[in-house]
Formats: structure tokens, C-alpha cells, sequence
């Protein structure tokens, strides 16, 4: 089970209460349920995030600074599948009347921050799908800030971890699913859409022992906290596993 030092849905939900919470969530998922904790080389320095400002003509927002501050040479930890943009390699870039935070890995889609909300400390995130229409792309809500999305990208980013994350389809026992997903603890990350799963798929996060399960109806991704909860897990609910 997980470490009482660290009690998952707890700091999960603390971290929704404000722009310090999130980045201690960071700091402690890093550390206690990755195995990878922080240092001080994870972070943009002052002055890569200053000459990124003057790049692009705008002010980063606090939040924005605060946590590229803290992890923005972490590309393990944040870019297994899509990519967060650096700003030290000053990949951060204004297109679409918004400053583009990050890429979808197959270009499905980009998040970003409306320029008009560049001002707040903490903005909200939207999302662009790319659509074959052109005519019907528009930006969409994905959280109402920024720290709330860069804690769930490192919640998503963690399924992706070779062995520990992975992806089940077409169950052997197809009640398997609807078994599990009744079975889990219910984590207060709010409903989005991934763009493994799909630009448009509502997916829920769950929690059982010491697997993060993002379930939608067909479909879950894992981020187990040790190879043997991996592999326990993988035996419990035999499937189509991406990684077997």
C-alpha cells in the first residue's frame, strides 16, 4: 500500500487549493511516488526565464516562473508523452492570441495561456484541438489554472513511465474494466480529455493500492508506484497491455 508519508488522494485534493499547494504536489509526487525527487539543477534559472520574456514581448506569470523555477530542465518528468516547451531552451512560443505551454506528441493538440490572461498570477489553461476544419478550431477550457494543470501533466506524464505506466485495451474479461473503475478511490483531479486517449474523451482518475489508474469507457492508462505493483496489477486485469 502506499506510504503513509505519503497519502495519495489527500495530496492530490490539497493540491487543487491554491498555486503553493500544486508545487508542493510536485515536489512530493517527484520524490514519493516517482522515486525521482528534485534538486537544484531541475529548475530555469531567473535569468533564462527573464531573456525568454523579452523573446517574446510578454511577462510569464508568476505561476509560470514559479514552476518553470522548479522543474523546467525535467523533461523526465514531464515530457514521456507530450512535451512540455522549455523555456531555458526557449521552445515557449505566442501563436493563436495564446502563449503555447505545451505539445500534444502527435500534434493533436496544444495548451496553452490566452494572452489576454497573461496579467493573472495563476491564468487559466486553454486547449486547441487541431481539427481537420480549420473553421471549427477554437480554444477550450482545460483547468482553471496553471498550477492545477502542471500538477495533472505530471500525473498523465507518470502513466508514460516505461514498465511502471502503461496502456490496457480490449480486456480479456471485459468486465474487468467496469470492475476496477467501481473499485477504485476517486481522485479530485478534474475530468479532461487526453490526448493519448482522445482530444474529446472524459477520462477519471482513480486510485487502487498503489496504481493511479485514468480510465474513460474503453481504455486505462497506469502509473504504478513500483515494478511489482506494475506487474500485480498487469496479472489482476488481463489485457491488450501496451508494454507487453
Amino acid at each position: 500500500m502506499t506510504s503513509d508519508i505519503f497519502d495519495l488522494a489527500t495530496e492530490v485534493a490539497e493540491a487543487a487549493r491554491d498555486r503553493a499547494s500544486a508545487l508542493r504536489f510536485v515536489v512530493r509526487f517527484a520524490e514519493c511516488w516517482l522515486g525521482e525527487p528534485l534538486d537544484v539543477t531541475s529548475g530555469a534559472l531567473g535569468g533564462q526565464m527573464d531573456a525568454r520574456e523579452a523573446d517574446l514581448g510578454v511577462r510569464l506569470p508568476p505561476a509560470v516562473r514559479e514552476f518553470h523555477g522548479l522543474v523546467g530542465r525535467r523533461h523526465d518528468l514531464f515530457s514521456n508523452q507530450d512535451v512540455l516547451l522549455s523555456i531555458v531552451q526557449r521552445q515557449v512560443y505566442i501563436d493563436e492570441g495564446a502563449l503555447i505551454v505545451r505539445h500534444e506528441n502527435q500534434g493533436s493538440c496544444r495548451w496553452g495561456i490566452l494572452l489576454g490572461d497573461l496579467e493573472e498570477d495563476d491564468p487559466p489553461v486553454v486547449v486547441l484541438a487541431d481539427l481537420a476544419d480549420k473553421a471549427h478550431e477554437r480554444w477550450e477550457p482545460w483547468t482553471g489554472t496553471f498550477s492545477a494543470a502542471a500538477s495533472q501533466w505530471l500525473v498523465y506524464e507518470s502513466c508514460m513511465r516505461p514498465g511502471l505506466g502503461d496502456l490496457a485495451t480490449e480486456f480479456e474479461r471485459p468486465e474487468d474494466l467496469a470492475e476496477l473503475t467501481a473499485r477504485g478511490r476517486p481522485l479530485s483531479i478534474s475530468p479532461f480529455p487526453t490526448g493519448h486517449l482522445s482530444v474529446r474523451t472524459e477520462a477519471r482518475w482513480l486510485q487502487i493500492d498503489d496504481v493511479i489508474v485514468l480510465a474513460d469507457e474503453t481504455t486505462i492508462l497506469i502509473s504504478a508506484r513500483t515494478q511489482e505493483a506494475a506487474d500485480m496489477f498487469r496479472r489482476r486485469y488481463p489485457a491488450d497491455w501496451l508494454d507487453e
